[in-house]
């Protein structure tokens, strides 16, 4: 896979790791729960946003001349796919289950991404598609947006 030819991946995830683990580090998390629900928000949406990018650039690296349908799909699958695997593993229901704007954020930023990558290049359609999927879950926090759902 694609995703193991470069170890910046697995660097990030391992210095993420060792900086949580630091005792000020966890003692500021875990003793405020605002900052935590916040640093948790932030790591998820970077994260996410950063996934749904990679899909759209394997796919258009798999694939040259993809068409945006492709090319969104697998962003999306790539962003959500590895927060549905870390719920499932911890027991959790799966945030894309719980937050619909969770996957409609990685939708929005796989198709910016997508649209933009042969008019712009490569690197700012990723850096636009990423900062869209911030901006959507970032209001979507701030203003408790949530996509209507069938009541109990």
């Amino acid at each position: 896979p694609y995703t193991f030819q470069n170890p910046i991946y697995a660097f990030t995830a391992t210095l993420v790791a060792v900086i949580v683990f630091i005792k000020p580090v966890r003692y500021y998390l875990t003793g405020n729960h605002n900052a935590y629900q916040r640093t948790i928000l932030a790591m998820d949406t970077i994260g996410l946003g950063i996934f749904s990018v990679v899909g759209v650039s394997n796919a258009y690296a798999a694939q040259p001349n993809a068409g945006i349908y492709l090319t969104v799909f697998v962003g999306v699958l790539s962003g959500v796919g590895g927060g549905i695997l870390r719920d499932v593993m911890a027991g959790d229901t799966p945030y894309i289950f719980v937050k619909h704007v969770y996957a409609s954020a990685s939708l929005a930023g796989a198709l910016v991404c997508a649209l933009m990558w042969r008019t712009v290049g490569e690197i700012p359609a990723m850096l636009t598609g990423v900062g869209t999927v911030a901006l959507i879950r970032c209001l979507s926090a701030h203003y408790h947006w949530n996509l209507p759902h069938a009541h109990d």
